[in-house]
């Protein structure tokens, strides 16, 4: 009799506190909050960090705790039965990956095992995701949390840069670092930002937060020099502008894209007088020294920036190796590269299918080809809300965009929120299906 009435109270006191625990998981989710596994806060100041493969030394995100309580305390099993079955489907083909190449020459089964949990992390934010439910309350909506984080993270950040005497954006805000701060972390925050702003302008607290973070939001995406981010944070400004157009009554929104605009061409003529924009952006070349097949099909008389022309050298490589045979192209590649000459594909599905095989991709497959019709579904039925329609570009430019010239999906800190939103997508899908009356 004690355990039913136990349990009862427990029932009843998480239903009841159910959307205070969730907007903890999404705060905490979002925060880039690092720690290590000896024992202390990730607080390294330099612009790139280098753990020297101790992997005591590797960063991990505050999120990959959370993440797994949020599904504790959060998970409702009906809804989430797609995100789930992805999960174990490919859980069970990225093993049967590892041991099929535990037969062939010169397989490194263990660190495929650290690769396969690398990739399958991220994704356990899916069902999470999936599991997401609509508050009431308006300040305890994801994008709202969205917007509590960047407005907690993003100025300080933004005045350590500037008291640092440096243009390009710094990893330090004095209590703790963030990690991957110029490659992963602003294209997230970027993304967030303008999430929150479509679907939170109507409120006067919440709208004038965003207006709040404008100005700081222009110089942080300026100072990343993160291609992938600045062309996000312009054409969602291009974006915001042609909404509030079109529903008027978007004078948060509008004053928000204005500042951010404004304060992000501000800063980058100043960015733009460093070092580290010549090197990244800079002076073009033509020849290497190498011929055109040499030169992975890159014409000898074209001329191509060096970060280009680096990520086509990867994509030919990954490319190359993946249609090496049958049994590499059906289960992947049985010993990673040597990280030294070919760090990373830039390109999350190549590096997917070149360590474990196109059988590790059909459940992403599907699940893409599932989002875009849904989509293509709720546009013809004339589904109305901004704030799902909004979802859904960040989602796609996540998922296509981001993925297919990084490995994002794979890192624990965007790899959780981008699984996150696409959950919360997926959760959007259902409610629309079954015509619910909670809110798109």
């Amino acid at each position: 009799m004690e355990g039913l009435i136990s349990g009862s109270f427990y029932r009843n006191w998480l239903q009841e506190n159910r959307d205070v625990i969730q907007g903890v998981i999404i705060f905490t989710l979002l925060l880039p909050l690092f720690f290590q596994l000896q024992g202390s806060i990730f607080t390294d100041s330099g612009m790139k960090f280098d753990s020297r493969g101790m992997l005591n030394r590797v960063p991990l995100p505050l999120s990959s705790l959370t993440c797994f309580i949020g599904l504790a305390f959060l998970i409702r099993y009906k809804q989430s039965t797609r995100s789930a079955s992805i999960l174990f489907a490919l859980f069970i083909l990225m093993l049967l990956s590892t041991f099929f190449g535990m037969n062939r020459a010169e397989g490194d089964i263990l660190s495929k095992l650290i690769l396969l949990i690398q990739t399958i992390l991220p994704v356990f934010a899916l069902a999470l995701g999936q599991s997401y439910k609509t508050p009431e309350n308006i300040f305890l909506r994801f994008e709202s949390i969205f917007l509590y984080v960047l407005a907690l993270v993003v100025p300080l950040e933004v005045i350590c840069t500037l008291i640092s005497s440096k243009a390009i954006l710094s990893p330090s805000l004095y209590f703790f670092s963030i990690y991957q701060h110029l490659q992963y972390v602003p294209v997230i925050f970027v993304g967030v930002y303008f999430l929150a702003l479509s679907s939170s302008h109507q409120n006067k607290i919440l709208g004038g937060l965003a207006v709040f973070l404008a100005p700081f939001m222009g110089i942080y995406t300026a100072a990343s020099l993160s291609i992938l981010a600045i062309f996000l944070g312009l054409s969602s400004s291009i974006g915001l502008i042609f909404l509030c157009y079109k529903f008027r009554r978007c004078n948060y929104a509008l004053s928000s894209v204005l500042i951010f605009t404004l304060s992000f061409g501000a800063y980058y003529s100043v960015v733009k007088s460093t070092g580290t924009f010549e090197q990244k952006f800079g002076s073009l070349v033509e020849d290497y020294g190498l011929s055109a097949d040499e030169n992975y099909h890159v014409p000898e008389n074209i001329k191509v920036k060096s970060n280009i022309r680096q990520r086509l050298e990867y994509w030919h490589f990954y490319l190359e190796g993946i249609l090496e045979g049958p049994s590499e192209f059906a289960f992947g590649h049985p010993k990673r590269p040597d990280r030294n000459s070919t760090p990373s594909a830039h390109n999350y599905y190549l590096d997917l299918i070149y360590n474990f095989g196109f059988i590790t991709f059909i459940p992403f497959l599907y699940l893409i080809i599932f989002t875009l019709k849904e989509i293509f579904l709720c546009y013809r039925h004339g589904v109305p809300n901004k704030g799902f329609w909004w979802l859904s570009s960040i989602v796609l430019f996540f998922i296509l965009v981001d993925n297919s010239f990084k490995v994002g999906l794979r890192q624990p800190y965007p790899g959780m929120v981008m699984f996150f939103l696409w959950g919360v997508l997926l959760s959007k899908f259902h409610r629309i299906n079954l015509a619910e009356p909670e809110q798109v």
